[in-house]
């Protein structure tokens, strides 16, 4: 093996994911809502990415399906539906963004303003703006366009609000 030091990098991509139940051939259960779901990969697939029970199948965004080994998966992917229980107690920006574009509003716990909050606005037909923004409910009520300091980006006490 190299003893060359690489760059790191970390992932922030939002992918689909469901555990191996079963392997049959070509044919893989997946663990899914309490129920195993079974879904055709073919030969290559199989023959390419080695799967094993337990690991995970993963499908990115651009559509591009592999498998992935437990443990590398778990210690770098949270599931949303966890991160939102996360966010109950508090989290990283970058889980914070991520709940914002699932639909969630999150604000900081150290916010001293009653009622602030951010929210990503969408724009649709009707809109003047043209590109996806976030925006902050202000304590007296009001929206206003928002801008991360350093310090809300670096924090990790990001939650949800109802």
């Amino acid at each position: 093996m190299s003893e060359v030091k690489l760059p790191e990098y970390q992932s922030i991509k939002v992918v689909g994911a469901a555990k191996i139940a079963s392997i049959t051939g070509t044919a893989i259960g997946l663990s899914l809502h309490k129920s195993i779901v079974e879904i055709e990969v073919g030969r290559a697939w199989v023959a390419r990415h080695q799967p094993e029970v337990g690991g995970y199948f993963v499908r990115y965004e651009d559509g591009y399906e592999s498998f992935s080994p437990a443990e590398a998966f778990e210690k770098g992917y949270l599931a949303l539906a966890d991160a939102g229980l996360a966010a109950t107690y508090g989290v990283s920006f970058g889980i914070a963004i991520e709940l914002l574009k699932e639909g969630d509003r999150v604000a900081r716990k150290v916010w001293n303003g009653k009622g602030m909050w951010l929210e990503l606005q969408r724009p649709d037909e009707h809109s003047k703006m043209s590109l996806p923004y976030i925006f902050m409910r202000t304590a007296d009520g009001q929206n206003v366009p928002w801008l991360a300091s350093q310090t809300d980006m670096l924090s990790e006490d990001w939650v949800i609000v109802k």
